[in-house]
């Protein structure tokens, strides 16, 4: 819905102000470099830990990690909320808007940040405890609050920057508290104390996430490199246009989410029983039902990009100006969607470091070729 509600932003915010939620956008992308694996390695710990039906194991791993993740949020907002001036002055590039109305903005980004931030953990706690339908559901909601809150604000009370982000964080806190009431359940056992750290249940999960750590931030540089790069060498509007040349490729991704998840659980229990049949059996149908789904939509789109473009934004020369980014953006998209699944295999077996090797190479090559 967000993606669909994009032109419409436009044209209620203006250039600079929609190049500065691009921004806001991109923050948070970037933030996810804090996750440090977390959200990737702790649906196939619970999982694991669920196999061997060892519930106690399973509420103490996910203590210690809300508590982890509760000190990188409060951090995050901190560091945020102190780089507020630098951000304003030295990084965005809108003449048009007055350093007050810019510091403003980003202050309350750092806010939507810090609130959005733990959505992707509480969502990883829900497909390790197998209720990926209900997280799914929930997050589907959500995009339409969020959608509809955003017009409203926009139409109704602030057409600005500003305006737009506080109606993004008031709804991702009310998604935190939905995830948290679908998942406490699971975490929370009246009997026992809550316990913020319980070193036997989180140690192997430190010891694991290294890879999957270094994997997640060399990912978040690689997706995210021209988008920074972008906004610091260009002006703010000019990273709204690149964001709506790109935004179809988001169709990729969120296929690519909804397969993985949907199979990571049963992969990881699968290995946790040793049984190499019914593993390999379910990697391939997740990498067969991936290709199909990528087939019938991200590949029609890439074909009649200009026609999908013109549709979508009602503009006849935006259309032909952003087609040809599109087309091999979402090119590009889709091919590193197929890499998902085998990523997934090397998650749910422990070894994600062939992942890490491909990402370095693309890291390097990548931030050079946009540079320059």
């Amino acid at each position: 819905l967000q993606v669909l509600l994009l032109p419409l932003y436009a044209m209620l915010l203006g250039p600079d102000h929609f190049g500065l939620v691009s921004f806001a956008a991109v923050a948070v992308s970037v933030s996810n470099v804090l996750d440090l694996g977390i959200s990737s390695a702790i649906p196939r710990e619970i999982a694991s830990l669920k196999t061997k039906g060892d519930a106690y194991s399973t509420r103490k791993l996910v203590q210690s990690a809300t508590t982890v993740y509760a000190g990188i949020t409060v951090a995050l907002l901190l560091t945020l909320a102190i780089l507020a001036d630098m951000i304003s002055v030295a990084w965005i590039n809108a003449p048009s808007l007055t350093t007050s109305e810019i510091k403003q903005t980003v202050i309350a980004l750092a806010l939507y940040v810090a609130a959005q931030f733990p959505i992707s953990f509480l969502f990883a706690v829900a497909v390790g405890f197998e209720k990926t339908v209900e997280a799914n559901y929930h997050l589907i909601g959500l995009a339409l609050v969020r959608g509809l809150a955003s017009v409203a604000v926009l139409m109704y009370w602030s057409p600005t920057a500003f305006g737009f982000i506080q109606a993004q964080l008031w709804v991702s806190l009310f998604g935190l508290i939905l995830l948290w009431k679908l998942v406490s359940p699971e975490v929370i056992n009246r009997g026992q104390q809550w316990t913020p750290w319980h070193t036997p249940t989180i140690r192997p999960v430190v010891v694991r996430v290294l890879p999957i750590c270094l994997s997640s931030i060399v990912s978040v540089v690689v997706l995210q490199a021209d988008r920074l790069i972008i906004s610091k060498r260009m002006p703010i509007e000019a990273l709204g246009s690149y964001t709506l040349a790109t935004a179809p490729a988001v169709v990729s991704t969120m296929i690519m989410i909804a397969v993985t998840n949907a199979f990571l659980p049963s992969m990881t229990a699968a290995f946790a029983r040793r049984d190499d049949i019914e593993l390999l059996g379910t990697y391939r149908s997740a990498f067969r039902t991936l290709t199909i789904a990528l087939a019938a939509v991200p590949v029609p789109v890439i074909v009649f990009s200009e026609e999908v473009l013109h549709v979508w934004l009602g503009s006849t020369s935006q259309a032909q100006e952003l087609s040809h980014i599109s087309s091999w953006y979402l090119a590009g998209t889709a091919l590193m969607a197929l890499r998902s699944v085998a990523y997934s295999l090397q998650v749910s077996v422990g070894q994600p470091t062939q992942n890490l090797r491909i990402q370095m190479l693309q890291c390097i090559l990548v931030w050079p070729a946009m540079v320059l």
